[in-house]
């Protein structure tokens, strides 16, 4: 993602994702969080967190698990097709 697209996601300018890259620039925690989510990641990695690979593949496969749970039978094979179609 470039500098100009996340500053589109956060309503701003390049040159202020610019800044807060090089550190010239403070950010607040909500602009952070909005940042992480728009690379799709956690806040807790961008400050390095030390997770192990086993560890956060666990925590993507108990996040699809917590999705499929209480759904119907039809709908878990859905979700599971497209999964599929994705990585096959």
């Amino acid at each position: 993602m470039t500098q100009d697209q996340l500053a589109e996601v956060l309503d701003s300018q390049g040159s202020y994702i610019g800044r807060v890259e090089r550190g010239e620039q403070n950010l607040q925690l909500q602009t952070l969080e909005k940042i992480a989510e728009a690379l799709h990641t956690e806040v807790t990695v961008t400050f390095g967190s030390k997770q192990t690979a086993a560890e956060i593949e666990e925590k993507w496969i108990e996040e699809i698990a917590q999705l499929l749970r209480g759904r119907s039978v039809q709908e878990q094979e859905r979700a599971y097709r497209v999964l599929r179609e994705l990585f096959i």
